[in-house]
């Protein structure tokens, strides 16, 4: 990648449409401060953002990963509601912090001769929590791929006709 967008938008923009909308703010005395797991695990949330954001862009040393898409906006949506339910911190002070590690991030990869080294070192700690928090699909059985090209046919036969791609 080349310098990588870590964009403070995407994840504020992301945490505040996904499912923290409701959550209830704790009384003073009950807020706790943010554990190294959390801060690992909103690491981790941030850099599936950039680089699924970078995927979504077409970057060609993002689409070496996973797609991030799906699995990685599920997973910092999880984050982000446990983050909340086990500190009490109110939903803004979380994506605050989501955003101080995205500024972490970026200014680690900027100090870094390759900042895709860098995305590489937080990618190959990260996937494993990925792969735990949300598996990825299992391959579709032999039934399954057949509904799928019937239903790939049916959608470019109605929009060409019987043309070399629908056949």
């Amino acid at each position: 990648m080349p310098q990588p967008m870590f964009g403070f938008m995407i994840l504020s923009s992301l945490f505040t449409a996904i499912a923290l909308q409701a959550a209830p703010v704790a009384p003073l005395e009950d807020i706790r401060a943010f554990t190294d797991t959390h801060r690992r695990d909103m690491r981790c949330a941030a850099i599936f953002a950039i680089v699924a954001s970078e995927q979504a862009r077409g970057e060609k040393s993002a689409l070496a990963y996973p797609a991030l898409g799906k699995r990685g906006r599920v997973y910092f949506a999880d984050v982000g509601e446990r983050v909340v339910a086990e500190t009490g911190q109110p939903r803004e002070a979380v994506q605050q912090e989501f955003v101080a590690i995205a500024a972490s991030l970026q200014e680690n990869a900027a100090n870094r001769a390759s900042p895709e080294a860098a995305v590489s070192e937080y990618m190959s700690k990260c996937l494993p929590l990925l792969d735990a928090a949300v598996p990825p699909p299992g391959k579709p059985a032999l039934p399954q791929c057949a509904i799928y090209l019937q239903l790939a046919y049916e959608e470019i036969y109605a929009r060409e006709g019987l043309s070399p791609a629908a056949r």
